[in-house]
C-alpha cells in the first residue's frame, strides 16, 4: 500500500519514512537503505533518513555507529525531539554514566515538557543512581564477637 502511495505521490516525506519504518520493523536493510537515500535527496528528509539511520544501528548494527549520526539530527533538528530521545537510549544501551543519561533525558523535557516517557525513564535512571549511592544493609552479625581472639 506505502508503495501504491508513492507511485501517485513520490516525494511524500512520510510515506517514504513510514515505508523505511517496515522494512527496519522487517529487518530489510538493502530496501531501507535504498529508503534512506530516496529521504536524503527529498527537500527536508535529511533528518527522517537519519532517523531511520540511526534506528537501524540500534537495532540490527554497531550501536557506536549510531551515536554521531543522532548527534548530527539534533544539530539539524534542535527542537525534534524524536533524535532526543533517540539519543537518551543510545546512552542507555552504550552504558554512559548515569548522570549523562539523565541529563539526555532532561533535554527531551526541555523540547517537550509533557513527555510521558522521558518523566517515566527519569524515574528509573534516578532510582537506579540512588540505589547505587545507598550503601547496602548488612543485617547484624555478632561473628566478630565470638571469634577468639577478636
Amino acid at each position: 500500500m506505502l508503495r501504491q502511495v508513492l507511485r501517485d505521490f513520490p516525494t511524500d516525506r512520510s510515506t517514504w519514512y513510514n515505508l523505511g519504518l517496515v522494512y527496519l520493523d522487517q529487518g530489510m536493510g538493502q530496501l531501507l537503505a535504498q529508503v534512506i537515500q530516496q529521504l536524503a535527496a527529498l527537500d527536508g528528509g535529511a533528518v527522517d533518513a537519519g532517523l531511520l539511520a540511526a534506528l537501524w544501528h540500534m537495532r540490527y548494527g554497531d550501536v557506536s555507529l549510531a551515536g554521531p549520526i543522532i548527534d548530527d539530527l539534533i544539530a539539524k533538528a534542535p527542537l525534534l525531539a524524536q533524535p532526543r530521545m533517540l539519543r537518551a537510549e543510545w546512552l542507555s544501551r552504550v552504558r554512559a554514566p548515569l548522570d549523562s543519561q539523565i541529563r539526555a533525558l532532561r533535554d527531551i523535557l526541555r523540547v517537550q515538557p509533557g513527555n510521558l516517557e522521558a518523566l517515566q525513564w527519569i524515574s528509573a535512571v534516578e532510582e537506579i543512581q540512588a540505589a547505587q549511592i545507598r550503601p547496602p544493609q548488612v543485617a547484624w552479625s555478632t561473628t566478630v564477637l565470638e571469634t577468639p581472639g577478636a
